[in-house]
């Protein structure tokens, strides 16, 4: 069952967090009945040959790969995308607009605005590309983080942007957005989330 069955099923997923560069750990944790690894080059060191290494390692166990990309820009989804995780993640999206570029650097045309070109994604092209570029569409699990007061505010807007599969709450950082950072249990960042959920 892929990631985006997992999702549609409505079951409760389960997850471990990479965040060293050691592929020896996102090896072990892919064969320990997690439902998908998040693979972090936002905080973490990670280079671009760390997150491929990790996810060929994810696909040693059952585990999902799902890359948080650094910032919400296309080039940078591209080349994760051409290395055939089974999610991206789109750190501190704060606007439809923001939402429309991160699902768009995912999709190809007409949909999107994706470049053509995926390396191990399809197989090191020896699988036919028409019939990747027909699927991944509906394989690929697109997620953006809601990390900012301004997103919630425009959180009915975002919501409205077409290939979206989910959001992640952020806290820390919603919290630092009206000056409580690192205290997640503030009365009012509570609030906040209760409104995202």
């Amino acid at each position: 069952m892929t990631l985006k069955e997992k999702l549609r099923s409505g079951r409760i997923l389960i997850g471990f967090e990479i965040s060293y560069t050691d592929l020896c750990i996102a090896e072990m944790a892919s064969r320990q009945g997690f439902d998908f690894l998040w693979l972090d080059m936002e905080h973490a060191p990670s280079n671009h040959e760390t997150i491929l290494s990790e996810i060929i390692a994810c696909s040693s166990g059952s585990a999902a790969s799902v890359v948080r990309v650094p910032w919400n820009e296309p080039y940078v989804a591209k080349r994760i995308l051409e290395m055939g995780p089974d999610g991206i993640i789109f750190p501190m999206v704060n606007t439809a607009a923001e939402a429309k570029v991160a699902m768009d650097s995912c999709m190809y045309p007409p949909y999107g605005k994706r470049g053509f070109g995926p390396r191990r994604a399809s197989n090191y092209l020896i699988d036919d590309l028409n019939t990747y570029i027909e699927e991944i569409s509906d394989k690929l699990c697109r997620f953006i983080q809601i990390e900012h007061v301004e997103a919630v505010r425009e959180l009915d807007d975002i919501l409205k942007v077409d290939y979206l599969d989910g959001i992640i709450v952020g806290p820390c950082d919603l919290s630092g957005s009206v000056g409580l950072l690192n205290d997640i249990y503030n009365p009012i960042v509570i609030e906040l989330i209760d409104e995202i959920v």
